[in-house]
């Protein structure tokens, strides 16, 4: 029982990707190849979940779209009680790798 999204090709069209959460981590690139096999992982961050990818045309680099970083001085705010969200003032931007 996997949810998956994004589903593609690799550029040599010998894998097919994809982008699932395995229970308990982190959103990421995962690839089975064509031939036969099971899924594995590719790609992943750390710190935030992957949101899309795409791959340089030989297929050497892949490019990976990501939630924003962690603002850790907002979550101190948050435990200490502050919980006001302040309209255009804290957007947070999405990150490319």
């Amino acid at each position: 029982d996997m949810n998956v999204s994004g589903i593609g090709f690799t550029p040599d069209a010998r894998m097919i990707t994809f982008l699932w959460t395995p229970s308990g981590g982190k959103r990421g690139l995962y690839g089975i190849p064509v031939d036969g096999g099971s899924h594995r992982l590719l790609a992943a961050l750390e710190d935030a979940d992957v949101l899309g990818y795409s791959f340089a045309p030989d297929g050497a680099t892949a490019y990976l779209l990501a939630s924003p970083e962690p603002d850790e001085t907002r979550e101190a705010q948050v435990r200490a009680g502050f919980t006001a969200r302040i309209y255009e003032e804290e957007h947070r931007f999405n990150r490319l790798f």
